[in-house]
């Protein structure tokens, strides 16, 4: 018997009813115009509607200043020493206040890297500009990132004691603070982006007062498809329970993917079939599939789920799981699929083009109806197991 797992829908599965819908070649400009649609449709999909689907729940822990030692700072290596303490693991997220002189008093710096366990130096924008003498000093950590794939954030409450924070704009943070960052409890908490080189742009939320002591706080927020990566990849499997080694191949992107077998050891297909590049039809659909839970090695993961009977040594094929709900949202995913190939393919044939648009509207509100009448299902009762984007935590 199939697998619970019987309603994942992959990448490849996207790509091939592109090829079938439109009776096209399976030349280069055709797979590469599908795989196109594809990535395009997926990317925007999210946009289309706030779908309770990607509804997510998210926790951050923040992080204890630090203030164990003295520090001494030299202004020719913008370097900072610590004397009698080793910087703590997020040292190079924080800030550290500092006394600069008699005349502006404590002022804070942005670290830019963690050099050593006991040195780390300055932001080249925020810098005393003159060494400084052996002083106290509290180092402390106010911006964390959060989820990627990320589209929205909700309400953000501290949960020992159910206190909400109030979201305030990024200036509003800067004029409420007015200089005053020495840690306190957060009451308010606003959202910035990252530098690029600095959790790669991802967005960030900013507590502030930067938390006095670490705290627990959960929020809501809407989460974007996870990546797409792998279209199909073709390996030699065995799995044991829901451990599973491939003689070769396993990537860390292939986390969150779905493997696939067939009865027998032939490439296992869709349960629709498949065509090669002559468009001879193949067709070994899939007995049994599973989500790559967990990536341990190139030969080594965990799957989500355990089959009936376990397979030896035999041909398996990889591809990304399409992060969308089976169903009307589902259907909907594939009209905007289409619709993107069109207008990619077919762009002078107007006709195509709008009766493609036309379908594309009819099934997203059909699947947005539908959507609506079931949001007052439990999240946890309506999101797959097995999917990739988990409820997302920061812990420091």
């Amino acid at each position: 018997m199939p697998t619970t797992s019987a309603r994942l829908f992959t990448f490849a599965d996207a790509i091939e009813h592109v090829i079938d819908v439109f009776d096209t070649d399976r030349g280069r400009r055709p797979q590469r115009n599908a795989r196109r649609a594809v990535l395009n449709a997926y990317r925007d999909f999210p946009n289309w509607h706030e779908w309770s689907y990607y509804a997510r729940r998210g926790q951050i822990v923040t992080s204890a200043p630090y203030t164990t030692g003295t520090v001494a700072y030299d202004d020719a290596t913008n370097t900072v020493t610590l004397t009698g303490g080793t910087w703590p693991s997020w040292a190079e997220y924080g800030e550290i206040l500092l006394t600069s002189d008699s005349d502006t008093g404590i002022a804070r710096y942005k670290v830019d890297r963690v050099v050593t366990t006991t040195t780390l130096t300055l932001s080249p924008y925020t810098q005393p500009g003159a060494d400084l003498a052996s002083q106290t000093f509290t180092l402390y950590r106010s911006l964390y990132p959060l989820p990627e794939p990320f589209i929205r954030c909700g309400p953000v409450v501290e949960i020992a004691s159910s206190h909400w924070l109030t979201h305030v704009s990024p200036s509003e943070m800067l004029d409420r603070l007015s200089g005053n960052y020495q840690p306190q409890r957060p009451n308010m908490y606003t959202f910035r982006t990252s530098g690029l080189d600095e959790f790669g742009g991802r967005p960030q939320i900013e507590f502030g007062p930067p938390p006095a002591e670490s705290r627990t706080y959960d929020f809501s927020y809407q989460a974007q498809t996870r990546p797409l990566f792998i279209t199909g990849s073709a390996v030699t499997a065995t799995t044991v329970g829901r451990a599973l080694t491939v003689s070769s191949g396993l990537k860390a992107q292939m986390e969150g993917s779905v493997i696939r077998f067939a009865e027998t050891d032939d490439q296992p297909t869709s349960r629709i079939g498949e065509g090669d590049s002559s468009n001879a039809n193949l067709f070994f659909p899939y007995l049994d599939q599973a989500v790559i839970q967990t990536y341990t090695s190139s030969t080594t993961g965990i799957m989500s789920e355990a089959f009936a009977s376990d397979y030896t040594a035999q041909s398996a094929y990889i591809s990304d799981l399409i992060d969308i709900e089976s169903g009307p949202m589902l259907t909907a995913f594939l009209r905007c699929v289409e619709c993107e190939y069109v207008m990619s393919q077919y762009s002078t044939k107007e006709d195509q083009v709008r009766q493609r648009i036309a379908q594309r509207q009819q099934a997203l509100v059909n699947a947005i109806g539908w959507d609506s009448k079931n949001m007052d299902i439990s999240q946890e009762d309506r999101r797959p197991y097995f999917t990739r984007l988990r409820d997302f935590a920061i812990i420091e």
